[in-house]
């Protein structure tokens, strides 16, 4: 099985990380694949793209970011078109959600 965990910032990247730490105790055979920082870079097989260290607040920082977004886009788009995912999850901690 081939699991894809996506997290757009640290606090989500250390719950990512968690989530595939106990994924994979639970079964070591499934593969993952995972967006987000530094913990989920140590724990994935492979790793796409570090968004964590790159978030944006507001409007003007997600103007002046557009070129590591469009990237970014990029990369998720021609990775999801070779690899046949059979789940995904996303983490956030976001207040309000």
């Amino acid at each position: 099985m081939k699991i894809l965990i996506v997290s757009g910032e640290i606090s989500g990247d250390i719950y990512g990380a968690k989530i595939a730490q106990e994924i994979l105790r639970q079964n070591s055979s499934v593969t993952l694949f995972g967006i987000g920082g530094d913990r989920l870079k140590e724990i994935c097989h492979n790793y796409i793209f570090d968004i964590a260290h790159n978030n944006a607040i507001g409007i003007t920082e997600r103007f002046s970011k557009r070129k590591l977004f469009k990237e970014l886009f990029k990369s998720i788009t021609a990775f999801l078109k070779e690899t046949k995912i059979d789940r995904k999850t996303s983490t956030s901690t976001s207040s309000g959600v």
